[in-house]
C-alpha cells in the first residue's frame, strides 16, 4: 500500500491553526486517527495533513455553537451540583458538630462528677471511699454527709443505730432527737441514745424502708394491684435504687465493686440487704418486687 503524500499547501480558512502546535502533538493526532502518512515528514507537513483531515471530518462551523452551549450548560450544572453538595456537607457537618458538642459536654459532665466523687475524702483517716462504710445516725450531726470506714471506728458488723465519734463525745442532752422529758440517770440517757432511733436514719436498711414507703400504694386499678394485700407499698430493685440515689446521693459509697457488674458499693449493699434482712421480703406473686415485712 502506497502512503499518500501530505498535501502541499495548508487548507484555506482553517478552523484551527495547527501550525502552532508542537510536532509531538500533531503526531499523536495522526496516530490516534490512524492517518496514513509517509515518513519521515516535517512539522509543517504534519500540520497541513492534520488540518486537512480535521476540516474534512469535523464541521466546526455547524457544531461550534452547540458544543460551546453544551459545555457552558455542563459547567453550570456542575457548579449547581457542587454548591448543593457543599451546602449538604455543611449541614451534615453542622449537625455532626452539634451532636459531638453535646456528647462532649455530657462526657465532660460525667467525668467532672466522677472526679468530684473521687476527690471527696471520708472518715477520720481522711481517706477515699472503699470497703464497708457507715454514716452517723444523729439527725443533728454537723457532719452527717461524712462516711466512716468501719475498721477505722472499731466496727466489725453494722449496728442498728450508730453515732460518729464527734456525736459520741457530746453529752446525750446535746443531741436533740435523744432528749427525754424527764431524764433521771446517765444510764437511762445512754440507753435512749443507743437504742432510740433517729427520726431519719442513714443506714442502708432505713434508706430502703423509706424508699418503699414512698412508693405508690396498691390502689384499685393499679398496674401492680395485689388484692390480698392492697395496703402494702412495694417496688423493684431499680425503683428503690433510683429513690435512694435521688434522696441520699451525697451519703452513698460510690466506690466501684471489683466484680463484673462494676456497680457502686452502695447498690451491692442494697441488693444484699433486700435479700437477707428480715425487714424486707420478696413479693409472693410478682417476681422482682420487694416490700416491707408486715410488723
Amino acid at each position: 500500500m502506497v502512503m499518500p503524500a501530505p498535501p502541499s499547501t495548508y487548507p484555506g480558512e482553517p478552523s484551527v491553526d495547527f501550525g502552532r502546535l508542537k510536532a509531538a502533538t500533531l503526531q499523536r493526532y495522526v496516530d490516534y486517527h490512524q492517518l496514513p502518512l509517509a515518513k519521515p515528514v516535517s512539522k509543517d507537513d504534519l500540520a497541513i495533513h492534520v488540518a486537512k483531515h480535521f476540516n474534512e471530518t469535523v464541521s466546526i462551523a455547524a457544531d461550534e455553537e452547540e458544543t460551546i452551549l453544551s459545555f457552558l450548560t455542563f459547567i453550570r450544572k456542575q457548579g449547581s451540583a457542587v454548591a448543593r453538595d457543599a451546602t449538604r456537607r455543611a449541614r451534615v457537618q453542622t449537625a455532626g458538630s452539634t451532636i459531638k458538642r453535646r456528647r462532649d459536654r455530657t462526657a465532660d459532665d460525667l467525668a467532672a462528677k466522677k472526679a468530684k466523687r473521687k476527690e471527696k475524702r471520708y472518715c477520720t483517716c481522711d481517706g477515699e471511699s472503699f470497703g464497708e462504710m457507715i454514716a452517723c445516725d444523729n439527725k443533728a450531726c454537723s457532719d452527717r454527709a461524712n462516711w466512716y470506714h468501719m475498721p477505722c471506728v472499731g466496727l466489725t458488723t453494722t449496728p442498728e443505730t450508730w453515732l460518729c465519734p464527734s456525736c459520741q463525745e457530746d453529752t446525750p442532752e446535746s443531741v436533740p432527737e435523744n432528749r427525754t422529758s424527764s431524764p433521771t440517770t446517765l444510764d437511762t440517757l445512754s440507753l435512749a441514745l443507743v437504742f432510740r432511733k433517729p427520726a431519719l436514719s442513714t443506714t442502708y436498711g432505713d434508706m430502703i424502708a423509706t424508699a418503699l414507703r414512698s412508693m405508690p400504694k396498691n390502689e384499685v386499678g393499679s398496674a401492680r394491684k395485689v388484692p390480698s394485700q392492697p395496703h402494702f407499698a412495694q417496688g423493684t430493685f431499680k425503683e428503690i435504687c433510683d429513690y435512694i440515689e435521688a434522696a441520699y446521693e451525697s451519703q452513698l459509697n460510690w466506690k466501684l465493686e471489683s466484680d463484673q457488674r462494676k456497680s457502686p458499693v452502695w447498690k451491692s449493699s442494697v441488693r444484699k440487704i433486700l435479700f437477707s434482712n428480715s425487714r424486707f421480703k420478696r413479693h409472693a406473686i410478682i417476681k422482682g418486687l420487694f416490700c416491707l415485712t408486715a410488723s
